[in-house]
């Protein structure tokens, strides 16, 4: 994964083949396409132009198709910024309801990406065009800290 600029763990089983927390990477970090033509270029091909990426095509910001991807469709998006100048960094995105397969795919996403700084972004918000999170964390050493209230969520059901 460390050699994609985007890895999405899927959110159920689709007409694609796709199954429920399985990992797509693409975008190898050589291409010179950014991140957002990737986004872009990916929720068009899956959900069309009439989808809301058709409608927020002309947007420049990644973390935008993040939100929608993950609030809207279910996604985990992981954005690979992975820059020799300021070493290795990512932004992860949680959707509101994450499935167990797709904790499971994090944890092992993030096994493969050894000495990573990674920013985790929960409970996303958009307002005014920008997104946020008022629940964002920073992690180096390990990612199932921030699963275990997700857990606990899921077993409470």
């Amino acid at each position: 994964m460390d050699e994609y600029k985007i890895s999405l763990i899927m959110p159920e089983d689709d007409e694609y083949g796709l199954k429920d927390g399985e990992i797509l990477s693409f975008g190898e970090m050589n291409n010179d396409l950014y991140h957002v033509g990737l986004l872009l270029e990916y929720g068009l091909k899956i959900y069309g132009d009439d989808s809301v990426f058709g409608i927020i095509k002309e947007c420049q910001m990644a973390s935008v198709f993040s939100y929608f991807l993950a609030e809207y469709f279910g996604y985990v998006v992981f954005l690979n910024l992975h820059f020799d100048k300021y070493g290795k960094k990512g932004l992860l995105y949680l959707p509101s309801d994450i499935s167990i397969s797709q904790m499971d795919s994090v944890n092992k996403m993030y096994r493969n990406l050894k000495g990573f700084e990674i920013e985790v972004n929960s409970d996303l918000q958009f307002v005014d065009g920008f997104t946020y999170s008022d629940k964002n964390v920073y992690v180096s050493d390990g990612i199932h800290d921030i699963f275990e209230i997700e857990m606990q969520k899921i077993k409470a059901i």
